[in-house]
């Protein structure tokens, strides 16, 4: 039987010196050698044309082309939820109806334009917007099962009222707190100092 936890309360040096024995005799009145210019970007030099042809083809390779079917849909919704809520763990997210699947390049985005309620629960409603390339594909609207997953202090023996507590002697399990454990104490909780009000709750596999 495991039991949750849930919360109760230098100097330069300059030289000179004839150097005109290191330097040989040179014949300054010949002919000079013709050179060859070579213009420089601020990406790379390229003497020839096939290799300015070479490097544009493999950095401006187009988007490959992709189905955005219900599992792609639900793990990008994930994460504009996450990012939306600011939410620590990990937010994952079911699509509750049929979802006929978009063709979109790999480089698409979401953009969450409404969420009912207004704070994240384990079931919303969400209206969305998908983008491919600047352009707009269309406008959705998907209820949602929702679930954040976090490692939360749990024991496996039962707690007596006015046990101090302490991380050592409790482990950690990742639960869905928009659920039944919405109470549970987060793993990176600090507890020194803490102890518990009334007996540990028992909760069943």
């Amino acid at each position: 039987m495991k039991y949750f936890l849930f919360f109760i309360f230098s100097p330069i040096c300059f030289l000179s010196a004839d150097v005109s024995r290191f330097i040989g005799f040179n014949d300054f009145s010949s002919k000079p050698i013709r050179t060859k210019i070579l213009t420089k970007s601020s990406a790379f030099i390229s003497p020839q044309s096939t290799e300015l042809e070479s490097y544009q083809a493999s950095n401006f390779v187009s988007s490959k082309s992709i189905s955005l079917d219900r599992e792609i849909l639900e793990t990008r919704l994930a994460e504009s939820i996450a990012h939306r809520y600011q939410c620590s763990g990990k937010i994952v997210s079911f699509v509750t109806r049929e979802w006929n699947p978009v063709d979109v390049s790999s480089s698409f985005l979401i953009k969450i334009t409404d969420c009912s309620p207004d704070e994240l629960g384990s079931s919303m409603f969400v209206r969305f917007s998908i983008w491919d390339e600047g352009n707009l594909i269309g406008d959705f609207a998907e209820p949602l099962r929702v679930g954040q997953y976090m490692d939360v202090f749990f024991s496996q023996s039962p707690l007596t009222r006015g046990v101090r507590l302490d991380s050592v002697q409790l482990e950690k399990k990742p639960v869905d707190v928009l659920k039944q454990y919405a109470g549970a104490v987060p793993a990176n909780a600090k507890l020194n100092g803490y102890q518990l009000a009334s007996n540990m709750k028992s909760y069943a596999n």
